[in-house]
């Protein structure tokens, strides 16, 4: 709990697919005053992509995950890819688009879901035993595994998620189909 006695952290969802991470209305407005060093009255309410111009290539967001038994594990990831995406503006003015949208209901409730912009940070793996949808009594509680989507050397990064190779070893003609090369075409 916090001074004021409410609950720290938010319950979120995980969704691969989902474009925007969707966050409570607060951490919304704090990353595009803190981070994107907008002004407050400049926040742009309602729309899912904030417009900014910043680097953070040398910077680092900690995640901080709580398990049903309260422990807390951290993850440091690059606030590069987080705070930022591949897209640029549809209207051709400079910068890159970030993908946080606000909960749909006016009460700033949940559900809050950490988006593609959480995976292109992270590698996620969830192991639970199931069997059709429901787990196996029995079994080992299901559990979640976070490692962060870059190489690190003293320090420095060597790869990041775009530079990652997953699928080095296919043929070059599925190569290029993954990639979008026809050049790589067998």
């Amino acid at each position: 709990m916090s001074e004021t006695g409410s609950p720290l952290g938010i319950r979120t969802l995980f969704d691969s697919g989902a474009t925007c991470s969707v966050l409570p209305r607060a951490v919304r407005q704090a990353i595009w005053t803190e981070w994107f060093s907008n002004d407050a009255q400049s926040y742009p309410w309602n729309e899912p992509f904030l417009r900014h111009n910043r680097n953070f290539s040398t910077h680092d967001v900690l995640f901080e995950f709580q398990d049903s038994a309260g422990r807390v594990e951290t993850l440091r990831c690059s606030a590069q890819e987080f705070l930022s995406s591949p897209w640029v503006p549809l209207d051709g003015s400079p910068g890159t688009l970030a993908c946080f949208a606000e909960p749909a209901h006016d009460d700033d409730e949940g559900p809050y879901i950490l988006g593609a912009n959480f995976f292109w940070t992270s590698i996620v793996r969830l192991d639970a035993t199931h069997r059709g949808d429901r787990p196996v009594p029995g079994q080992a509680a299901p559990y979640m595994q976070f490692a962060p989507q870059r190489i690190l050397s003293d320090g420095y990064k060597l790869a990041g998620p775009w530079e990652l190779e997953i699928h080095a070893d296919l043929p070059p003609n599925m190569q290029a189909v993954l990639r979008d090369q026809p050049e790589l075409q067998a």
